[in-house]
């Protein structure tokens, strides 16, 4: 599994800390849980893929589930309701939407690395013949 190497990444350090440090409530609750999850996906993964599996589908939703009540927390609610956050189906879509994004992040090579220095990331993507650093 590739949990660790993410997990271990100073891009997710960075953004675990900055998430952490701005959610609250339910959000804050989501967030962590997705990231417990994620650890015992990983733990797990060599005993039982099955238990690994479940835990890493429960880290997504929770994911879902953050990122739902942070859009209801920061003026997107009324787009936010209109997903049913117990639906599971409805928290899948909005997991493939986030993979369609990765997706397109990959063709135009966005690269993000953590510039320790000033604490922020940097960002690289390709625009049609030249890279632009953000």
């Amino acid at each position: 599994m590739i949990v660790k190497s993410l997990l271990d990444h100073p891009v997710a350090d960075w953004v675990s800390r900055k998430a952490y440090d701005r959610l609250s409530g339910r959000a804050l609750s989501c967030a962590v849980n997705a990231r417990n999850h994620l650890v015992r996906a990983q733990k797990i993964a060599d005993i039982s893929t099955t238990v690994a599996y479940f835990c890493a589908t429960h880290a997504t939703e929770e994911a879902v589930a953050c990122f739902l009540m942070s859009a209801k927390a920061n003026g997107y609610r009324s787009w936010a309701s209109k997903v049913n956050i117990r639906d599971h189906a409805q928290k899948v879509v909005v997991a493939s939407y986030a993979q369609v994004i990765a997706d397109h992040a990959e063709q135009i090579e966005l690269a993000i690395a953590h510039n320790s220095a000033a604490d922020d990331l940097l960002a690289k993507v390709r625009s049609g013949d030249r890279e632009v650093v953000y």
